[in-house]
């Protein structure tokens, strides 16, 4: 009973320590840093960016035999076999320069307008355009009444009491806020309306 414990016990360490970091420094000829050249290992998506000081490190590597792929704008692209066998596996890598660097051929950046980023964020939302309807002259309630699923009552002309219905939800179920702020802290003169579009 004893030995089977003492045999399970060796087989859960062994298993649990079956990963390797690999770490190391990667330098020029002229032992400068290769700062920012990738070191990744091929076929997996692990991967590390070198620093400041040319070290980096890539952790919980499986136990095995990998391939590290090297690549750096600066540099022509370097492979090295590499064996995994112990917690902490030491490789200093050195680069040759390239006489012509690669140039990035294009840059793409793409951002979501302040719209498509409330749109997208899973809400029900319906974001009001306001630029163009500021050259209309048209009041704040006008351009609500005017969206999907908004009904506004108003009783008199400007300043009179309004009855705000958000898709059948009307009365004290309807909260309005300016940044933060409930609109009824500002009093009962005080009202969208009041807001000017920008």
């Amino acid at each position: 009973m004893r030995f089977l414990l003492l045999l399970l016990t060796f087989i859960h360490f062994s298993g649990w320590s079956q990963n390797g970091n690999i770490k190391g420094k990667v330098t020029f000829g002229n032992a400068e840093s290769a700062f920012g050249a990738s070191v990744t290992i091929t076929g997996t998506q692990k991967f590390a960016l070198v620093g400041n000081d040319g070290q980096f490190e890539i952790k919980n590597v499986a136990y095995g035999n990998y391939t590290l792929e090297i690549t750096s704008l600066e540099a022509k692209t370097k492979t090295i076999k590499v064996v995994v066998n112990s917690p902490s596996v030491p490789v200093n890598i050195l680069l040759e320069k390239s006489n012509d660097p690669k140039a990035l051929k294009e840059v793409v950046i793409k951002k979501n307008s302040v719209k498509k980023e409330i749109m997208n964020k899973g809400f029900s939302v319906n974001v009001i355009e306001t630029k163009e309807a500021a050259t209309r002259n048209l009041q704040t309630n006008e351009l609500l009444d005017r969206s999907a699923g908004v009904r506004i009552r108003q009783n008199g002309g400007l300043g009179s009491s309004v009855n705000y219905n958000l898709n059948g939800m009307s009365g004290n179920a309807i909260r309005i806020f300016i940044d933060g702020i409930p609109l009824d802290t500002y009093g009962s003169s005080f009202s969208l309306n009041s807001i000017p579009l920008p």
